[in-house]
């Protein structure tokens, strides 16, 4: 089975139009799951005090933006058409890609795969499970 991931995105600098990636959300079937940036687990309060001060010049606006999302996926019929069509400038999704042969994966399980590839410095936390490609 293939899940969809979507990567959310803030500018800090629209001048310079440099995104940086601060969440990922993915959906296998009805299932939707999302992380972000100063999350220690999915949907758990965001750590102000994790978030750095260049990337995120006013971290209450970055906590809105997570709060409005997460309530898009836990209140909307269709909350990716909803996220996706929300673009504020300094912050926005986009649609990532598919990952591949997830099996029985739970989407939480994806998710956590996919997070630090996307979102962190890249290292790939070792995982067991059946996830294998990102296409």
């Amino acid at each position: 089975m293939i899940a969809k991931y979507y990567i959310a995105q803030t500018i800090p600098n629209l001048f310079r139009r440099e995104q940086i990636n601060v969440g990922v959300i993915a959906c296998k079937g009805e299932r939707i799951a999302a992380k972000f940036l100063g999350e220690r687990s999915q949907g758990e309060e965001i750590d102000k005090r994790n978030l750095k001060k260049a990337i995120f010049p006013y971290k209450d606006v970055y906590t809105q933006w997570v709060s409005y999302w997460r309530r898009m996926i836990s209140t909307s019929s269709s909350p990716l058409d909803d996220i996706l069509n929300t673009d504020a400038g300094n912050y926005r999704v986009i649609s990532g890609g598919e990952v591949d042969r997830t099996g029985e994966d739970p989407i939480e399980d994806i998710v956590d795969y996919l997070f630090p590839l996307i979102v962190s410095n890249g290292v790939l936390s070792q995982k067991q499970g059946g996830i294998c490609d990102i296409v």
